[in-house]
């Protein structure tokens, strides 16, 4: 019995041995169904554990290269008589020597960088090329690795890197996936901000989009769309029917006609409407269509609507002010321009052409073709003007000739400011106005004004004009020799100065009454008798006339005033001879009487002659 036992004991043994490794094997076979969806780093940290309880080992090290994950991996498993706190990186710093030895040469036998002594360490290369990484098993047994333990070490080490190969584009393509879900969202995002600022663009543009089929069918209609239309969204998108609705009576049938050539013949369109919103008010539209081909065959047409309303009316104001701008400049005779440098007008108004005899069928004249209607000795003063405009960036006016072949001789006269862009000059802008009648009438009006002051001049009376403040403003020689003054001397001085200073509050009281009075002017038939003081203080008796006149809302006063001191003395020794004579009648008892033959009338009987 003994003998038989003793000779199955190592059968047992080897059994035992077999059961484990059988054990072992399967455990590891079993990994990848326990690796299955997970992270390489979970597949690496539990094939360590593994490995460091099957085979007894002192610690198991494995190194992902970077090529192969990123970031990389370094990870150790430390069996418990080992040092727990060594760290990955002291490992594979101690095991870097070793690790490009060839398996051939092992097992080899190293310092043990997890604990004391030595270790026998068994690097296994991952992947085909070694493009994966190492693993590394340690152990302070001296038969370590077994052919068995080799084995265990090469299958779960294959089994690895199918899994950690499987795990990394899993995680790859967890990683593409989220990168696309990234850039889906980050595009969709776009869309929406994209959306939004169309939106609010449409709505402070006050434009609308659209898409309707070849059927008629509208698939399509923007937010502002509804608004400008007076549509309610949440009713659905309206049929082109309803849309046609909407539009002016008088432009309908326009808009009929578009939509059936549009559809009929696959072109776009550009049509300006009105319509009649549902809440009644008025609009002007714009729509613009083009067709979308597919194939090469259209199948829908696609646009904008924009409420030009406002446009519109800007539009009609800018058209009635350029109207009355040039009929304001054809009134006043009176052209505009613009003239860059080197002699290009750019800009003439239609009375430009007019004034200086110009087709506007042939396009606008350059300076030099201008100059050449101007009167020959005007010329070089028109060219000095322009290029001192120019060079030292003012503006300037000119008066010259020129010669009409309609009209003859006119005069002109120009005024034009310089615009700068960047601090240059780089063109001027003004206008040209006929002055001919203007320069006629003011030569006319010296030539009365010469005249009247000649009348003035010679007259014998005084003639003064005040204004509404009495003061001074026209004295002529009459008056000067009257009063002893020079006109300069009183013009802009008050009336006072002429008027006795008894007598000044109650003549300026005369001449309120008489400017606020409907009278015009009292005739020098109806002059009253007034006292005049001299530049030498005198006072002498005068008859005055005075009248007034309205310029520009402000009263002017004329008065003529005649010196009656001669005629008072006379009218005196009159009367004086008169007492004489009848005095000396009375004591002759003689009578006069002076008869008119012709009239058969008696014009005279002397006092004494009645008694």
């Amino acid at each position: 019995m003994t003998a038989i036992g003793t000779a199955t004991d190592p059968t047992l043994d080897e059994v035992k041995r077999l059961k484990t490794c059988l054990n072992d094997l399967i455990t590891v076979l079993a990994l990848p169904a326990m690796w299955s969806g997970g992270e390489p780093r979970q597949v690496i940290a539990s094939l360590l554990d593994v490995l460091l309880g099957i085979l007894r080992l002192d610690f198991a090290y494995v190194k992902i290269k970077d090529s192969f994950s990123t970031p990389h991996i370094e990870m150790v498993r430390v069996a418990q008589s080992g040092n727990p706190a060594v760290e990955p990186e002291e490992i594979g710093e101690a095991l870097k020597p070793w690790l490009e030895i060839e398996a051939r040469l092992s097992p080899l036998v190293v310092r043990n960088p997890a604990g004391a002594g030595d270790v026998s360490i068994a690097p296994l290369r991952l992947g085909f090329q070694n493009e994966i990484g190492w693993l590394v098993t340690a152990s302070r047994r001296s038969d370590f690795p077994t052919e068995t333990e080799r084995v265990l070490l090469t299958v779960a080490a294959n089994q690895a890197v199918v899994v950690l190969q499987a795990a990394t584009c899993l995680s790859e393509q967890r990683r593409l996936a989220e990168e696309l879900d990234e850039k889906v969202a980050q595009r969709t995002r776009e869309l929406q901000r994209s959306e939004f600022y169309l939106q609010q663009g449409q709505l402070l543009s006050q434009c609308g989009s659209w898409s309707f089929l070849l059927s008629g069918e509208c698939d399509y209609w923007s937010p502002e769309l509804y608004r400008i239309l007076g549509f309610d969204p949440s009713k659905g998108i309206p049929a082109l029917s309803d849309y046609i609705k909407l539009v002016h009576p008088d432009d309908r049938s326009v808009v009929e006609k578009t939509l059936e050539n549009m559809i009929a013949e696959g072109i776009g369109c550009d049509i300006k409407k009105r319509i009649v919103r549902t809440d009644g008010a008025l609009r002007v539209i714009r729509c613009v269509g083009m067709p979308v081909f597919e194939k090469e065959k259209v199948v829908r047409f696609v646009g904008t609507l924009m409420d030009v309303t406002e446009h519109e009316k800007l539009t009609q104001e800018l058209r009635r002010s350029e109207f009355y701008l040039q009929e304001g400049e054809r009134l006043a005779r009176m052209g505009s321009w613009s003239l860059r440098p080197g002699g290009i007008f750019d800009y003439w108004s239609p009375e430009t052409f007019l004034l200086f005899s110009f087709d506007p069928a042939k396009g606008i004249p350059t300076l030099t073709e201008m100059l050449a209607v101007v009167h020959q000795e005007d010329r070089g003063l028109v060219v000095k003007t322009v290029e001192r405009m120019f060079r030292e960036g003012v503006g300037g006016d000119i008066t010259y000739r020129v010669i009409h072949p309609e009209h003859g001789l006119r005069i002109m006269h120009s005024v034009g400011e310089p615009v700068r862009e960047e601090a240059k000059v780089t063109r001027l802008v003004g206008n040209s106005l006929d002055i001919t009648e203007r320069k006629l009438a003011e030569n006319a009006v010296r030539a009365a004004r010469a005249r009247f002051e000649g009348f003035l001049d010679i007259a014998d009376d005084a003639i003064i004009s005040i204004d509404s403040h009495q003061r001074i403003t026209l004295f002529n020689q009459g008056a000067e020799r009257v009063f002893g003054y020079t006109a300069s001397e009183v013009i802009g001085r008050p009336l006072d100065l002429l008027i006795p200073q008894h007598l000044g509050a109650a003549h300026r009281k005369h001449i309120e009454e008489f400017a606020q009075s409907p009278e015009v002017a009292r005739p020098m038939g109806q002059r009253r008798e007034v006292s005049g003081r001299r530049r030498d203080g005198s006072e002498f008796p005068a008859e005055a006339s005075i009248s007034k006149l309205d310029l520009d809302g402000e009263l002017m006063f004329a008065v003529i005033l005649r010196d009656i001191t001669e005629r008072k003395r006379a009218e005196e020794a009159l009367r004086r001879s008169e007492a004489y004579l009848a005095e000396a009648q009375k004591l002759s008892r003689t009578g006069s009487f002076a008869y008119d033959p012709g009239r058969r009338k008696t014009l005279y009987w002397s006092e004494e002659l009645f008694r």
